[in-house]
């Protein structure tokens, strides 16, 4: 038993030595003329020297915890803290030198914003519309008509909006073309859709919804797919149309919100039969012809069920 014990701390010893080796050369055991005469005092000995090798270990790495610079990242400055956005939609009542601009913002957790538009000929945004305040909180539809135009001209534009702060979002660029002749207009641009965030969550359910905006594409299938894997929500670009997309039970479903649907409105159904305290993810999307088979989807959303 004795053996053993002795045996055990000489091994202790080693440890520490090699621990300590590489931060002081003052940790070695020290060195002396002491000759322990039994096991007893060999024991003893060694504890004590042990008992030095731990105190020492204990306080180099106290010292480089100290003495070691914390490692820190500089955090970049997000260019959207409030969380504002703006989304252009295709105009309307388009004349020979007027148009009415159209979309919507929001202007998140800023106490205020404001939103215009932006437009001009060729690539250009060399003019903008009056300032619009932007009041409310929520999403909300700006509107503004110009009649500065000029007839049969193809002009691009967008929406902006900006907070408190100067921060601003711009809504995606689209164009059109003011009258040149009694009863003939054109404009281009896609449909828009955005992923709402999920209402009436319970453990077994929870309420979907897509704010979309066909942008005068005269209808499309606004749909919603959902799931447990993330991943498969961010390769719907593989599928060319709603009924390629695979189905997997218990981690990704689909459905439809509306066959044919066309303007601008939110669509929302109720989805049921979910497993409680689940995360999900879905996205919406819609699918139209332009004049070929093309697809929009919002940003992938999530949830979590209630237990």
């Amino acid at each position: 038993m004795m053996f053993y014990q002795v045996s055990r701390v000489v091994s202790l010893l080693v440890v520490f030595s090699v621990a300590l080796t590489p931060l002081s050369m003052s940790a070695q055991a020290p060195t002396g003329t002491f000759q322990p005469r039994t096991q007893e005092e060999l024991l003893v000995y060694l504890y004590g020297v042990l008992a030095q090798l731990q105190a020492q270990l204990a306080a180099q790495q106290n010292n480089r915890s100290i003495s070691e610079p914390v490692s820190t990242s500089r955090v970049r400055v997000q260019p959207n803290p409030y969380s504002i956005y703006a989304v252009s939609q295709a105009p309307y009542i388009i004349g020979r030198s007027s148009a009415t601009f159209l979309g919507y913002v929001d202007r998140g957790s800023s106490p205020t914003a404001e939103a215009w538009f932006e437009y001009g000929t060729g690539s250009t945004y060399t003019k903008r519309t009056d300032t619009i305040a932007i009041t409310k909180s929520g999403r909300q539809t700006v509107k503004v008509a110009e009649s500065d135009l000029s007839p049969g001209t193809r002009y691009n534009y967008r929406i902006v909006i900006e907070d408190q702060n100067g921060n601003r979002q711009y809504g995606q660029p689209l164009s059109f073309t003011t009258i040149n002749k009694a009863d003939t207009q054109s404009f281009v641009g896609r449909p828009v859709i955005e992923t709402e965030g999920a209402t009436y969550v319970s453990s077994r359910g929870a309420e979907l919804a897509g704010f979309v905006s066909m942008n005068d594409y005269a209808n499309g299938l606004v749909y919603i797919v959902y799931g447990t894997d993330r991943s498969d929500l961010l390769d719907l670009d593989e599928y060319d149309k709603y009924e390629d997309i695979p189905v997997v039970r218990g981690v990704t479903s689909k459905f439809i919100i509306n066959k044919d649907f066309s303007g601008r409105d939110r669509q929302v159904k109720k989805v049921t039969s979910l497993k409680s305290a689940t995360r999900y993810y879905y996205v919406a999307c819609v699918e139209y012809k332009s004049p070929s088979l093309r697809r929009a989807c919002g940003e992938v959303e999530s949830f979590t069920t209630l237990n």
